[in-house]
């Protein structure tokens, strides 16, 4: 689908990517989402315990990032051409943009890729994308794809590229929009335009949730007396 809706019952997608190229060639598909801009508090020692020492901003990296190829990606591009296209994390890592500048670690940049990995949002799969039998219009290729439901509201680009002999012969790209509907998107809108309505829905539904949880509880302890 060009579109995934997000309803009230929203448990992820499936994709479905499938094209020709030519014959000999392989294929590498990448689902690459927005930059994003993200601030994280950096802990450090001070004696015994572990105290925030500042804040760190990240930004310049995707969103999520998902690579899908049909053979191992030694065999497929070279480093100058990974680098160009920035389709690895070496190239993502380079590309990211630490402030202040005086933070710019190489141990910060590797932690922020751990944790996209922890979260799901990078991810890499090689030999995933299969190859049919090459004929007069070059050979199919398929990927089934299961959509997270962690992946955010956002317009991602689903390129697909065609190597060959360690570069990148051919490149296409379309648009996957990712939105939510329906219950979901107007509480999106309310937690967003009506902050404050938001913030009074939360505390009722707790109060109403919390309430509900005590009336069950006592009426179970006295049938249990």
């Amino acid at each position: 689908p060009a579109v995934i809706e997000m309803g009230a019952f929203y448990g992820g997608a499936a994709l479905k990517i499938g094209g020709t190229v030519a014959s000999g060639s392989q294929v590498l598909v990448v689902v690459r989402g927005p930059e994003t801009e993200e601030i994280f508090n950096k802990k450090g020692r001070l004696g015994p315990i572990w105290v925030n020492v500042g804040k760190v901003n990240i930004s310049g990296a995707p969103a999520l990032f998902l690579r899908f190829s049909s053979g191992p990606m030694a065999s497929l591009l070279t480093r100058k051409s990974l680098d160009q296209n920035q389709l690895d994390e070496v190239a993502i890592k380079a590309q990211m943009i630490v402030e202040p500048k005086a933070m710019d670690q190489e141990v910060i940049r590797a932690n922020y890729l751990s944790l996209k990995n922890q979260q799901g949002f990078y991810k890499v799969a090689e030999g995933t994308v299969k190859l049919g039998v090459a004929g007069p219009n070059g050979a199919p290729f398929s990927l089934d794809l299961p959509w997270s439901r962690k992946a955010p509201p956002a317009t991602y680009e689903v390129s697909v590229y065609e190597c060959r002999d360690g570069s990148v012969a051919g490149k296409t790209t379309s648009r996957l929009e990712v939105r939510e509907m329906g219950l979901p998107e107007k509480i999106a809108a309310m937690a967003k335009n009506r902050g404050y309505l938001y913030g009074m829905l939360c505390v009722l539904v707790a109060m109403i949730a919390g309430f509900g949880i005590d009336f069950v509880a006592t009426k179970l302890g006295k049938k249990g007396t």
